[in-house]
């Protein structure tokens, strides 16, 4: 074997053992209970996915969030999110107060309430974009900042449904950033809107 090949071949071999070091069983990360190794029933989470160098700034703080949650599912959470955002804009439009509470926190719900305006009229065209830029938690309390992108018309009608304020021809590009917390000790704990980022 000449020297070319032996160089080649400590590489390779320095490859595989990177390789192995980071796909071996050992990489996941299990969360059980106390001496169930090898049998943890909790969630398994890689190593490479959370907290690598080339994972996304935001996964360590989702990974907080799925530790103690086990029912989250980002996915699950980026349709949710453009659901929620249907609803409220559907509750502002009725002057839907009930309907508030079981999606926004009670000084959210206030502040919404004070703001209602007869005649206004909000349509939500279409979500072109919802992602998760933060994540945290805080014992039993999560928060999630979700950045929704989407298209909108908002008009105000007078009571013969003639346009007063606004152009139904215009369509308005709107970013928000959208807190959402929820409490794991609440009786029926669900994500609910906190705030809106500036």
């Amino acid at each position: 074997m000449n020297t070319v090949d032996a160089v080649m071949m400590v590489l390779f071999i320095g490859v595989m053992l990177a390789m192995w070091r980071v796909f071996r069983p050992e990489s996941l990360i299990v969360v059980g209970k106390p001496g169930e190794k090898g049998k943890a029933k909790g969630l398994k989470v890689l190593k490479k996915a959370i907290i690598s160098e080339e994972a996304h700034p935001e996964d360590d703080k989702l990974a907080s969030i799925i530790l103690k949650d086990k029912s989250f599912e980002v996915q699950g959470f980026l349709n949710s999110t453009g659901e929620v955002l249907r609803r409220i804009i559907a509750a502002v439009n009725r002057k839907d107060t009930d309907e508030l509470k079981h999606l926004v926190t009670p000084a959210i719900a206030k502040r919404i309430a004070g703001s209602f305006k007869d005649g206004l009229a909000i349509e939500l065209l279409r979500i072109r974009s919802v992602e998760i830029i933060d994540a945290g938690a805080d014992g039993s309390k999560l928060f999630v900042v979700a950045a929704i992108e989407s298209e909108q018309t908002a008009l105000v009608k007078d009571s013969s449904g003639k346009v007063t304020e606004g152009d139904d021809n215009y369509i308005e590009n709107v970013t928000d950033k959208w807190k959402f917390v929820k409490n794991l000790r609440d009786k029926h704990p669900d994500w609910v809107l906190s705030e809106i980022v500036p």
